[in-house]
């Protein structure tokens, strides 16, 4: 998620590209092992590895939804309907949730408001404590222009969805632990009640992340710098525990190796080993663990 999240892939990885990466991981990882790893788009892994990407991305979505009603429910002004679609049309304006101070036209802060940095904190916290693979990192990054960008779009879908009363409060012991859920509006092509109007996905969403990625691929580094110091404060991991996070993975790994496994000999035994691997060690997303990276920060 790390490597995504700094790449120039928005919404669609290509097959190949992925599959490089993946290799460069593993390799990285196990510099040691002999044998081969196979990370084809059709074995297993790499599907295990699309699907998480896939998790990935859809969470930005529902984590903008969930900071939006949680701000909406804790201030008194937006209880009711009408005074959320109000505030969300306001700052549909111009963009003005991106901001940390829209009226401020020297310094207005972008992507410095509080709602973006809640969002994007979320990815920090998916990356903190997973191994890191410089090879990947392009000199003069990370940039995260892809997370920020997802970020972004992901605010703007979640108040345009409350600007059309699709957004609304839930009960989270009926919903699956959810503070809100999106209602339905009609698939013209199905003639038939949805959500794929509304979904956070490539179709509906893909040119947005593009313009917002031009956007954040000309902030400048200090800014990056600035977003990351201040989206840390909202991470679910406290920020003292960076460094436990960060030494979590070296003992599983040790444990790993010191297991009484088979030799690599067997092709078929190593291709399993490798999913074995991947469903190990995050707890977070147990598909996927090692095309998450470490805190930056």
């Amino acid at each position: 998620m790390y490597w995504i999240g700094n790449s120039d892939y928005g919404w669609t990885v290509p097959e190949t590209e992925l599959e490089s990466v993946l290799e460069h991981i593993y390799y990285t990882v196990y510099p040691h092992r002999l044998g081969g790893c196979d990370f084809d788009v059709e074995e297993l892994a790499f599907q295990l590895v699309s699907q998480r990407v896939h998790e990935w991305r859809a969470s930005f979505g529902s984590t903008a939804n969930s900071v939006l009603i949680a701000f909406f429910a804790s201030t008194p002004e937006y209880k009711t309907q009408e005074a959320r679609e109000e505030y969300a049309e306001e700052q549909l304006e111009e963009c003005r949730f991106v901001y940390e101070d829209p009226d401020n036209e020297e310094q207005p802060g972008a992507f410095l408001s509080e709602y973006i940095l809640r969002i994007f904190a979320s990815h920090l916290t998916a990356i903190a404590g997973q191994v890191r693979v410089d090879s990947l990192v392009e000199f003069g990054k990370p940039g995260y222009q892809t997370a920020l960008a997802l970020s972004a779009v992901a605010a703007e879908r979640a108040l345009i969805l409350v600007k059309n009363c699709l957004l609304v409060d839930s009960n989270p012991s009926d919903n699956s632990g959810k503070n809100h859920k999106i209602i339905q509006t009609l698939n013209e092509a199905t003639n038939k009640m949805s959500h794929t109007g509304t979904a956070f996905s490539s179709g509906n969403w893909e040119t947005d992340t593009m313009a917002y990625m031009d956007s954040i691929k000309d902030l400048p580094y200090e800014r990056i710098q600035e977003i990351l110091a201040r989206a840390e404060e909202y991470m679910k991991h406290p920020r003292n525990n960076r460094a436990a996070q960060r030494m979590y993975l070296v003992p599983a790994l040790q444990s790993l190796q010191s297991t009484n496994a088979p030799a690599f000999e067997d092709a078929s035994f190593f291709r399993r080993r490798n999913i074995i691997i991947l469903c190990s060690f995050n707890l977070r997303s147990p598909l996927l663990t090692y095309t998450l990276f470490p805190s930056p920060l």
